[in-house]
């Protein structure tokens, strides 16, 4: 039983990191400044290197900011979707779950 949760971990984390959210994923729906993108572009690439690294905790935290610093609604969805991934990585499920409600609610935060 532990081995096949431990294979769904995974296999979620493998389809999250490779279905886009590292790739930049979706087409950014609106322009910000370059600086602003740069800045949410390299927080993302931040917590990817922690993930790949097995640094779960890191990557939470990059990807925290990189969501809050987001310059439009498919980077912030890319974010928070990679942070359920971590969190999922840390055995953290509500925060996990949470994290991948926030995608669908984020106008009214």
């Amino acid at each position: 039983m532990a081995n096949r949760i431990s294979m769904l971990r995974w296999g979620f984390a493998f389809i999250v990191l490779t279905a886009g959210g590292l790739s930049g994923g979706c087409a950014q729906s609106t322009q910000a400044p370059a600086s602003a993108q740069a800045t949410s572009g390299q927080r993302q690439l931040d917590a990817a290197d922690h993930f790949r690294r097995g640094d779960y905790a890191a990557a939470a935290q990059a990807w925290k900011r990189a969501a809050a610093d987001a310059s439009s609604d498919a980077a912030k969805a890319d974010a928070l979707t990679n942070l359920g991934a971590a969190y999922q990585m840390l055995g953290q499920y509500e925060l996990a779950k949470q994290s991948l409600d926030r995608r669908w609610i984020w106008p009214s935060d």
